[in-house]
């Protein structure tokens, strides 16, 4: 069967005045997948994402997200009998995937869904719109809220996504939030602890943390978490904002090894899913060998070697000696 895409990038290309950053790069991700991104320093890595992410102007190029139709679907596992952790979608598929049931109210019962997705083109996208879809995006540095505690780091994501008048979060949106939680198992699904927006959004948030190892610390400020802590807590909240696509630029750089382990763990826990797929910029051979992954090699703005196996790229004494050094 052939792999849902969920981005695929045409001819793009950009300059910073007479300096070419990227030339006519192309690519095309899967869903599910975990990609990293290579190469050495001003190859035009970041810059690719703040293209992808509408943070900058294209001079050209076509950029192609498949987007979710229904929207939601399932966060979790599916099983024989109903949905585990997650959200069911009433009448409709889960979230990209193909599941032998089709879903009704959350429960999976005869028959065969494949959730149709929409291609959209986000070429011309503001930042905000493009994050509205489902592409989510860290940093190279932190960028928490250091005076508000982990807890409302998280919980602050998902309305920054999904709230655009805050008056209409009493009127309108807690009602189907609680909505889609009826008749669910997992952690979210006590009706009787969900009872308005607050409640759902620190109930989901509660298990992200978990998710990522900070529930422990969920009513410390942010600014009270070691860097590797506050690493961890990005991605929380890259979750919590319901993205399908993460983007993440150097999710290891400055953390001790012991981090750089649980992010990879993490990682890998997000594509178990089956409906995320992560793209990331890294520096550390070693934590991309833990992952696995294919790896997109980027020089002077060009992309000589998409999307190969990183023992396959370094295999390359031109890639060796400019890269690596040796």
């Amino acid at each position: 069967m052939t792999k849902q895409h969920i981005l695929t990038v045409k001819k793009l290309s950009k300059s910073f005045g007479k300096a070419k950053v990227l030339d006519n790069i192309k690519l095309s991700l899967g869903l599910g997948d975990i990609y990293a991104i290579i190469g050495p320093n001003g190859a035009g890595k970041t810059t690719l994402f703040n293209l992808v992410t509408g943070v900058i102007e294209k001079d050209q190029g076509i950029v192609t997200y498949f987007k979710n139709v229904n929207g939601g679907g399932v966060r979790g596992r599916v099983v024989s009998g109903g949905v585990v952790r997650g959200r069911g979608v009433s009448g409709g598929g889960v979230n990209g995937r193909v599941v032998n049931g089709r879903v009704v109210n959350g429960r999976v019962v005869s028959g065969r869904v494949v959730e149709r997705v929409e291609k959209v083109d986000i070429t011309n996208k503001r930042a905000y719109e493009i994050a509205r879809l489902g592409i989510g995006r860290t940093f190279q540095g932190n960028r928490v809220f250091s005076n508000m505690t982990v807890m409302e780091n998280v919980m602050f994501a998902r309305q920054l996504v999904e709230i655009e008048n805050p008056v209409s979060i009493i009127k309108s949106t807690h009602k189907k939030l609680l909505n889609t939680f009826k008749n669910k198992s997992g952690p979210l699904a006590d009706e009787k602890e969900v009872k308005n927006l607050e409640d759902f959004l620190r109930k989901e948030a509660e298990y992200w943390l978990d998710f990522v190892g900070l529930k422990e610390l969920a009513d410390n400020k942010a600014e009270e978490l070691s860097y590797g802590q506050q690493k961890l807590l990005s991605i929380a909240r890259l979750l919590m904002a319901d993205s399908r696509l993460l983007l993440f630029d150097e999710p290891t750089a400055g953390v001790n090894p012991k981090y750089s382990s649980r992010i990879a763990e993490i990682f890998k826990k997000i594509v178990e899913q089956g409906d995320k797929t992560i793209l990331f910029i890294e520096h550390d051979m070693k934590f991309i060998k833990k992952l696995h992954c294919k790896c997109l090699y980027l020089e002077d703005g060009k992309c000589p070697w998409p999307f190969f196996e990183l023992e396959v790229i370094m295999k390359n004494p031109d890639i060796r000696r400019k890269f690596m050094g040796m």
